[in-house]
């Protein structure tokens, strides 16, 4: 058990040894339509992120509250950052089981570049948390040719789906960069302070956002 519900965890889903009978195990801990949605990832690297993802939650859920993976039900806020749903735990509680919920305010946030899934939470205050890989080249559509390969975009290409979700001064730090991978870790760098900032606050201002099961 975790006692302060507190969590900083990261986990590099590259190096995982996953058999086939290992892939078996993991999935048979989430609910059906949990492991086909990990399952329907075209490639092997974004079906390890999606299966590290899964299993940090619950694993974090579970340590913080005693609870088994099979009574764990993660829902979502209406802008999609995952929570654990309270209202499960304290019916059953309620229905005899001893103890309440040890933390009403506990949240968390997960994330996932490159080969790492990482996740945080936090008892009390908000908590925001955003992943990225510096040396990581961003992936475009399908190569063609039938053989399943990705092609790279150029840095520029990249950030057109971006300009406006940062500053002026954000985007001039960045194009000010004498090459494209330095273009690119500066975009990494700042986007991830975005992100991170911005999960921690999504539900400040008038009170909770609305949660839907």
């Amino acid at each position: 058990m975790i006692s302060n519900g507190m969590v900083r965890l990261a986990i590099n889903m590259k190096e995982a040894h996953l058999t086939p009978a290992v892939w078996d195990v993991c999935l048979s801990l989430f609910s059906p339509d949990d492991a086909a949605k990990i399952k329907r990832y075209r490639f092997d690297k974004d079906r390890r992120l999606a299966l590290g993802s899964q299993l940090l939650q619950r694993a974090v859920i579970a340590w913080t509250f005693g609870v088994d993976y099979k009574e764990i039900v993660i829902s979502r806020t209406e802008k999609g950052k995952p929570f654990y749903n309270y209202k499960h735990l304290t019916e059953c509680r309620e229905g005899g089981r001893e103890g309440g919920v040890p933390f009403p305010n506990w949240n968390y946030n997960v994330s996932h570049h490159g080969d790492y899934v990482g996740i945080a939470s936090e008892p009390v205050c908000l908590v925001g948390l955003d992943i990225m890989n510096a040396k990581e080249k961003p992936r475009g559509g399908g190569g063609g040719g039938g053989g399943g390969m990705v092609k790279e975009k150029s840095a520029n290409d990249f950030f057109k789906s971006f300009h406006r979700q940062l500053s002026a001064n954000e985007w001039g730090s960045i194009y000010e960069a004498e090459d494209e991978e330095r273009k690119l870790e500066r975009f990494y760098r700042q986007w991830a302070l975005k992100v991170g900032r911005e999960g921690g606050r999504e539900r400040k201002g008038g009170g909770r956002e609305k949660m839907t099961a």
